[in-house]
């Protein structure tokens, strides 16, 4: 009987891990895409709609807002979770180009994973922040539009 090293199989659950992991990553862009893309075609074909006859449409003014709250929570979602892209886009130069998301990167590869996580922790506070914000903002609607 012959005992197999295990790096094999390591190896092959890591290129496993990793190609899942890209495609649930393009997937998930796919409907961040989809998302945008509808949202921005509501706001286009609703906004000359709202002034007919001179009196405002409210349902489609709040259409338009919720559309942009929509497009703009989405956009701040890809900014806080890129790292790539905004690499290959602005660098990665202090004070200038930086962003919380390189700067973790960073820090993680420097071996200075206090500073890393500590940066972690405020990102995933500021992104819980702004989904309860949002939350409660959706609640309150519901209640009173029903």
């Amino acid at each position: 009987m012959q005992i197999k090293t295990p790096g094999n199989e390591i190896n092959y659950l890591l290129q496993q891990t990793r190609v899942h992991h890209m495609q649930l990553s393009s997937m998930a862009d796919l409907k961040a895409n989809m998302l945008l893309t509808m949202s921005s075609i509501v706001v286009t074909l609703a906004a000359p709609r709202v002034v007919v006859d001179g009196a405002l449409q409210w349902p489609l003014v709040m259409l338009i807002v919720f559309s942009l709250v929509t497009i703009v929570l989405a956009g701040f979602g890809r900014a806080a979770s890129e790292v790539g892209a905004v690499m290959i886009v602005g660098g990665n130069i202090d004070g200038v180009t930086r962003v919380m998301t390189t700067a973790i990167a960073l820090e993680t590869s420097k071996g200075d994973l206090p500073l890393a996580l500590g940066l972690g922790l405020v990102l995933i506070s500021v992104v819980l922040v702004l989904n309860a914000a949002a939350f409660l903002v959706k609640e309150a609607a519901q209640r009173s539009h029903g």
